[in-house]
């Protein structure tokens, strides 16, 4: 069995107050590997949500019973500690590169919302990892 790796940036310098970035189709992963990295003093909330929908979702509309959007818990792979995915990550004008970890078992496209964000810039690169067998 080996990991196969994919690569896609999301979100990239981003300076709008509030938005998403663009969607990942996780039909194919097991876990993600995600990196946020922020920039000129960025303050701001920044969630990752996730969907099991068969088509993608629409981010910034209202959850219902028809667009469950649930936010979802991240594994900081630097101490161990989880981050809630309703509180998010708030770095509050402290410039940080981080990693986590995302379960994405049971979801079909994942996606990073920031709010509330006065000051900096905000960069998001998601890995897709898959455990594929490989015939011999």
């Amino acid at each position: 069995m080996s990991i196969q790796k994919k690569s896609q940036v999301i979100a990239s310098a981003v300076e709008t107050a509030e938005a998403f970035g663009d969607s990942l189709n996780v039909d194919n992963v097991d876990s993600l590997l995600v990196q946020i990295a922020t920039e000129s003093s960025y303050d701001g909330k920044i969630q990752c949500y996730g969907s099991g929908s068969a088509t993608e979702p629409t981010w910034a509309n209202a959850q219902t019973p028809a667009n469950i959007l649930p936010p979802k818990r991240m594994y900081d792979l630097d101490d161990g500690s989880s981050v809630t995915g309703s509180t998010g990550i708030s770095p509050a004008g402290a410039d940080i590169v981080k990693e986590f970890k995302i379960n994405v078992e049971q979801l079909r496209w994942i996606n990073f919302g920031w709010s509330a964000r006065t000051a900096g810039k905000l960069t998001v690169r998601v890995v897709g990892m898959s455990r594929t067998r490989f015939k011999g």
